[in-house]
């Protein structure tokens, strides 16, 4: 039972980091960006990429993949939507609706339907030393 409420939580609390993530985006740029989890899947997908054919470990390949998605998201900002939001308040929405049918099927393309996982790559990484109070 009281793994069921901490993992409530912990999820609830990765909801609540993706929320802030698009409610700030929101506040600052004033575009809702459709492709916010597309782009996050797409660096996901690079760095599983650089780990399975380059051999470079996950933390260390966030090292690449951070400052170049920061590099993706600075283009798409300036030359995407930055024109699309001078068109009125609908053809950012439709622009990064269309920008995440591409980077979906662009992954599809090339990855397939089978899943990833990183966890062959990272070694032994757990949390059986950890102790809750009270026995959790």
């Amino acid at each position: 039972m009281s793994n069921q409420i901490i993992q409530g939580i912990l999820l609830g609390g990765y909801y609540a980091l993706i929320a802030c993530g698009l409610s700030f985006m929101f506040s600052v740029m004033r575009i809702i960006n459709l492709a916010h989890g597309s782009l996050a899947v797409f660096a996901a997908y690079a760095l599983w990429f650089l780990a399975s054919r380059f051999h470079i470990p996950p933390f260390l390949g966030l090292l690449i993949v951070l400052p170049v998605m920061a590099v993706i998201g600075w283009a798409l900002q300036r030359f995407l939507l930055e024109r699309s939001a001078r068109g009125g308040a609908l053809l950012p929405i439709l622009t990064t609706f269309g920008l995440a049918i591409v980077i979906d099927n662009m992954l599809f393309e090339q990855f397939g339907a089978d899943t990833r996982s990183l966890a062959p790559f990272i070694g032994s990484l757990s949390y059986d030393s950890w102790e809750w109070p009270g026995s959790i």
